[in-house]
């Protein structure tokens, strides 16, 4: 329909400009090749005309169907990032948590009596490692993004491990949970902040759900080129269904390690989680061994 009338409105448009029609040729009088060009010419230019207008109504059409695609895609992009904002803030909070109950239960114990200095020193390094993780978060979102930087140096991964440990008994004894560690031989080249961190939460975890009067065992030992950390626990254990997405970011917040695999990784280790319900869970940390100089 537009494009009949299209070239009509133009036709009638010249009339009344008083653009001059081409006169029939007389009968008998020779035509001029020019004078039929012409004629053929302003005949055609209407519907060159149309075709034109149809082009440009359909490029329009493309490029507003291609800005709904893009708006499509820019909201579904919005959604992913408010999901990744909540679970970023979700594990800030659990992190936090963590440092923040040892210093409750550390000013529990004390009571009337006058501080000693082995709960000063504990308090003091919770503290310590409550700032470090805030800078830890910020080492999260870097490590979505791909751009984290972390200040590794060489450790004897024993004695880091060690005093990790030391500041949760604590939360282990209010629970009446034993929690022993079996340190081995072996360096690695770690961010020691990171570390902690991974250990908060894998420790942690195991220290919300074992029930009390359990167990939760630390080992330190050599798997091939590998230094492995196995923190073992005697909890219910967890089901097939959520162990195959242990380290995922949409677990529920009930067993996500998510932040801890992410700090694995970007200290070039591996994290894996053996389970069977009833008889608890080992999460294993495989960290690359430096070699002995």
């Amino acid at each position: 329909m537009f494009a009949i009338s299209l070239p009509v409105s133009i036709t009638f448009l010249a009339v009344l400009a008083g653009v001059p029609e081409e006169p029939e040729p007389s009968p008998g009088v020779p035509v001029a090749g020019g004078g039929n060009f012409m004629r053929f010419a302003w005949s055609a230019l209407p519907w060159a005309i149309a075709l034109l207008a149809v082009a440009v109504v359909f490029f329009f059409i493309y490029r507003a169907r291609r800005m709904d695609i893009a708006r499509r895609e820019l909201e579904a992009r919005l959604v992913v990032l408010n999901s990744e904002r909540e679970h970023l803030m979700a594990m800030l909070a659990n992190d936090l948590n963590n440092p923040l109950q040892t210093i409750r239960l550390a000013c529990d114990s004390l009571g009337a009596s006058a501080l000693d200095e082995k709960t000063v020193t504990m308090l003091r390094q919770t503290v310590e490692r409550m700032t470090r993780l805030v800078k830890n978060v910020l080492n999260t979102t870097a490590l979505q993004s791909g751009q984290a930087k972390f200040e590794a140096r060489e450790v004897e991964l024993s004695n880091e491990l060690a005093t990790i440990l030391a500041a949760m008994q604590l939360r282990a004894e209010v629970k009446q949970i034993t929690l022993s560690f079996h340190s081995g031989p072996g360096r690695v080249r770690v961010d020691v902040d990171a570390l902690a961190q991974v250990m908060d939460e894998i420790v942690g975890n195991a220290l919300k759900f074992t029930p009390r009067g359990g167990r939760i065992a630390v080992t330190v030992q050599r798997e091939g080129r590998h230094i492995e950390i196995r923190v073992g626990d005697s909890g219910p254990g967890i089901g097939a269904d959520e162990l195959a997405r242990l380290f995922t970011k949409n677990t529920g917040g009930k067993h996500g390690l998510a932040n801890a695999r992410m700090l694995v990784e970007g200290m070039d280790g591996i994290i894996f989680a053996e389970s069977q319900p009833g008889v608890g869970a080992t999460i294993r940390v495989r960290l690359p061994e430096v070699a002995a100089a």
